[in-house]
């Protein structure tokens, strides 16, 4: 009797270290399937600006990496942002449309002259009116570019772009919504991890409870 206990005592305590290592790597493990999505909330204000950095690997050609966006009607445009690959290339997209077309629109567009779905580790800090400094001529000038940087590679646009209105969910992998979103690309297959805010200096953890992935994955480098 008291072996059977120790044996399922230890048992219990294997699953909880695995669990635990599972969650304290941070791997977001995805299938591909159409309700396999990561979902943070995110309250800080990213209206203005914001830096964002994970890691991802996979083989597939079209799939949804990242999404935010404003609140949405079919009958009202809304703001929006995503990091997706098309056709094996990294994209990252941002686009702010003015009510009925008129204003302020704009659309930020930059993509990778590289393919990213090799299956090995790709680092991507994508970004939104980042300041920085660079050299020209001997000289440290101030640029605020939009875009992303793709394992040290620049893929920026030059500028700075108007406020957006996006809300608090963060959608990695997937979205509930996913026709609306594209007809050509799919949810994720294939591993996130490191997923950080970078201006504020910290890591998103923990997603909401709604998510669904493979909780115990431990991602490996490859």
């Amino acid at each position: 009797m008291w072996t059977l206990l120790i044996c399922s005592l230890l048992g219990s305590l294997l699953l909880l270290q695995r669990v635990t290592v599972a969650q304290d790597n941070r791997c977001f493990r995805l299938d591909g399937s159409t309700m396999n999505m990561v979902v943070f909330d995110n309250n800080e204000d990213i209206s203005t600006r914001f830096k964002y950095k994970m890691k991802f690997n996979t083989l597939k050609a079209n799939e949804l990496l990242y999404y935010v966006e404003g609140n949405y009607t079919e009958h009202k445009p809304h703001d929006y942002e995503s990091l997706f690959i098309q056709n094996g290339i990294l994209h990252f997209f941002a686009f702010n449309p003015a009510p009925y077309g008129a204003g302020q629109s704009f659309g930020s567009h930059v993509q990778t002259d590289f393919t990213v779905n090799n299956g090995t580790w790709v680092e991507v800090e994508f970004f939104r009116n980042l300041n920085r400094q660079i050299e020209v001529n001997g000289h440290e000038v101030d640029q605020t570019v939009t875009g992303m940087v793709v394992d040290g590679s620049d893929f920026v646009v030059t500028g700075t772009r108007t406020m957006m209105d996006l809300n608090k969910y963060l959608w990695l992998g997937g979205h509930p919504d996913m026709e609306r979103l594209s007809s050509t690309l799919t949810t994720f297959d294939g591993e996130i991890k490191d997923f950080y805010d970078l201006e504020r200096n910290r890591e998103f953890g923990n997603p909401k409870e709604s998510s669904i992935f493979d909780r115990e994955a431990i991602c490996v480098e490859i």
